[in-house]
């Protein structure tokens, strides 16, 4: 009888993986894709042959592509009567867009490509849920509600899963003495969370014709939203309007940590008042609650909208102040339609923040696009009124500008600096980097906010991975953040760094046969690396030669920030390939 039921779980576990499979072929296969692309990427780190960079793109790439092809499946199961020919473009042009998006759109790890890349993502899975809906079925609350409780049933399995399988594997490792690769334990996780659970939770997924009633509701959402998370966003919602009744008492408005207190309030509350809309009919403390929690949000909404736009006003937009403003507006404009609409669609709300998403990151009025023209408009106002700038062309400061403008100018240089190119700054050449800015204004450009003397300076070797040949050098040693402590080999040879002292040491029988400061290699490269993060190999190299020793270190990564007068730069920390030759 056990060996039945477990036949028979295993049977029925394969038989739904392909019968997932036979209803969406392409995201699954893009998941496939992506794990073994990561783990390609975890057995060729640190010192393969293909680039970080390029396992990144490429896994990147295919998970974007599962939520993609997602939307095109459920998309055509809704039309029902369509060409396969047409089905066949449609999908031709999906692979098209994801080559393109990973040739032109995430060359680098910038926070432009990572914010856009996780809102078109986001917008994509939100699509996915509200297609087989859209727009006058019902049922979609409960539909939600069952995605949701399905998605962490099924990686609650693959946790277990996971944990039983590493133990298994630790305990064979244990008692046989057989040497396991460390690696070995995310490749299984990797193939269970990124296999085994999508395609498990797409096999529960409704199919198209199969609609979702109230009896589907699931028992325990049931309880959690009614008798433990509504009851505290009512006691959250009380708190909120005391706080706010004390500030148009005081008349001072709060500090910006609030408001995002309030945004999050409003998101939350949004997302409960849409999952309990399907049972208010039947429970008075539901009904009342989606019928008062929308007005009463309202004015606590309209006083964040106002405290954000007071803060806009004085600094003038970025990227995070957008997207909060957007979210803000969002959970504004749905609360108002759930207040005043008698029987609102609620997937409303899932079309309106998928498209949200995509404005936000894509089109003329991107958020990217709004705040550096804010940003370039703040600039110029600054350098007009303090006599910057003559005839188009930047001047050096006077000796008497004040701290609070160059304050303000230095905050606008660094946004620039971070998250664009300072080339992007109105009346700034193109070519032009921070280190040639601060000398054309003739000021030092501060981190204020954390009052840094400048921003971090940090270098990166180029195609850091690539494989080196180890020569006429005995040994070979990765100094990286996971592996730094001073080691013994063979032949009675210690080699150690010392973080804090930042000197490196080669000890051989006791004996000293090499010391070197690393933070002299450290300036040097600093010195010759003109303001870039990347760095070639023959800047990142230093040889040193003795009657004894050879020595070569390759720097993979290393920081540097100054002191509190700007005047000295400390080495904080440094990655580095060290080949070693005992003559």
């Amino acid at each position: 009888m056990l060996k039945f039921n477990i036949k028979q779980y295993f049977n029925t576990i394969v038989q739904k993986l392909s019968l997932s499979f036979k209803r969406f072929p392409i995201p699954i296969t893009m998941a496939i894709a992506t794990v073994i692309t990561l783990i390609m990427q975890n057995h060729d780190f640190p010192s393969g042959s293909v680039p970080w960079d390029t396992y990144r793109r490429l896994a990147m790439t295919f998970a974007l592509g599962i939520p993609l092809f997602l939307v095109v499946q459920v998309l055509f199961e809704r039309i029902k009567a369509y060409k396969v020919s047409t089905k066949l473009i449609i999908e031709a042009a999906g692979i098209a867009f994801l080559a393109l998006y990973y040739l032109f759109f995430i060359k680098d790890m910038t926070m432009v490509s990572t914010t856009r890349y996780i809102a078109i993502t986001l917008s994509f899975y939100f699509t996915f849920a509200f297609i087989p809906y859209f727009i006058k079925r019902r049922g979609f609350e409960v539909y939600i509600i069952k995605l949701i409780t399905d998605f962490f049933i099924t990686y609650l399995y693959a946790v277990i899963l996971f944990l039983g399988l590493a133990a298994i594997l630790f305990t064979i490792e244990t008692l046989f003495s057989i040497d396991v690769a460390s690696e070995l334990y995310l490749d299984i996780w990797l193939i269970v969370a990124g296999i085994f659970a999508p395609s498990y939770f797409l096999s529960t997924l409704p199919l198209s014709n199969q609609d979702m009633s109230k009896e589907n509701y699931s028992k325990v959402i049931k309880v959690l939203l009614l008798y433990i998370i509504m009851p505290l966003l009512v006691v959250y919602t009380v708190i909120l309007y005391v706080y706010f009744g004390r500030i148009i008492l005081t008349r001072e408005w709060p500090e910006i940590r609030i408001s995002h207190l309030v945004l999050w309030y409003g998101l939350i509350s949004t997302f409960v008042v849409f999952l309990v809309y399907p049972i208010r009919e039947n429970n008075k403390w539901a009904r009342a609650f989606t019928s008062n929690l929308p007005r009463a949000i309202l004015p606590l909404i309209m006083m964040m909208l106002i405290a954000l736009g007071i803060r806009i006003n004085a600094y003038g937009v970025t990227e995070n102040r957008h997207f909060v403003l957007m979210a803000a507006l969002w959970v504004f404009g749905n609360m108002t339609y759930l207040a005043i609409k008698r029987s609102p669609k609620t997937i409303v709300l899932f079309i309106s923040i998928a498209i949200i998403f995509i404005v936000s990151v894509i089109g003329p009025i991107n958020a990217y696009t709004i705040s550096k023209y804010s940003q370039n408009s703040r600039f110029e106002m600054l350098l007009k009124e303090n006599n910057l700038l003559a005839n188009e062309e930047l001047q050096n400061a006077p000796t008497d500008l004040s701290e609070e403008v160059k304050k303000e100018l230095s905050s606008i240089v660094l946004y620039f600096d971070h998250n664009h190119r300072i080339g992007d700054l109105k009346y700034v050449p193109e070519d032009m980097n921070l280190k040639e800015l601060e000398e054309k204004l003739d000021f030092e450009i501060r981190d204020y906010y954390w009052d840094f003397p400048r921003k971090y300076n940090s270098y990166s070797l180029e195609n850091s991975i690539d494989l080196y040949e180890i020569g006429d050098y005995d040994y070979f040693i990765d100094f990286s953040f996971y592996n730094r402590s001073s080691r013994p080999y063979e032949g009675n040879i210690e080699i150690s760094y010392d973080e804090d002292g930042k000197e490196l040491r080669i000890i051989k029988e006791g004996k000293l046969l090499y010391s070197k400061d690393l933070e002299e290699i450290a300036l040097a490269i600093h010195e010759k690396s003109n303001g870039e993060y990347n760095q070639s190999k023959e800047t990142m190299t230093f040889i040193d030669e003795s009657q004894q020793i050879k020595v070569q270190l390759i720097t993979k990564n290393m920081g540097l920030s100054a002191n509190s007068n700007g005047d000295t730069l400390n080495l904080d920390f440094m990655e580095f390939y060290l080949f070693v030759k005992i003559k």
